[in-house]
């Protein structure tokens, strides 16, 4: 009677051992398939190449806000100036095209 609960009992951790190797073949299947140009198949590869690039992504998170501010062309106060008949000015000097004919008095 021992034995046969002892087999049953090594089955059925077999079978969740093996349910859990599935899973997690899987997940490095999908972490394989997010990262680019990621080529090896061992899971040691896998795990480098994941270490790099969620590196990589960190760096450019850090370093976006650094230059947003300069990407962006501030936001043009377009009714006092024309009020005084002065061209609308944006980002580094160019003209914003959003200058519109002032009425020339007389």
């Amino acid at each position: 009677m021992q034995a046969i609960k002892k087999r049953k009992r090594a089955a059925l951790l077999h079978s969740h051992k093996k349910r859990e190797d599935n899973r997690i073949k899987k997940r490095f299947w999908e972490l394989r398939n997010l990262i680019p140009n990621c080529t090896q198949m061992d899971k040691e590869s896998v795990l480098d190449e994941a270490i790099v690039y969620l590196k990589c992504l960190q760096l450019q998170l850090q370093i976006i806000p650094t230059y947003a501010g300069l990407c962006v062309p501030p936001t043009p106060i377009t009714y006092p100036l024309q009020m005084y008949g002065l061209p609308l000015v944006g980002f580094n000097g160019y003209r914003t095209g959003l200058e519109t004919p002032t009425p020339q008095q007389p």
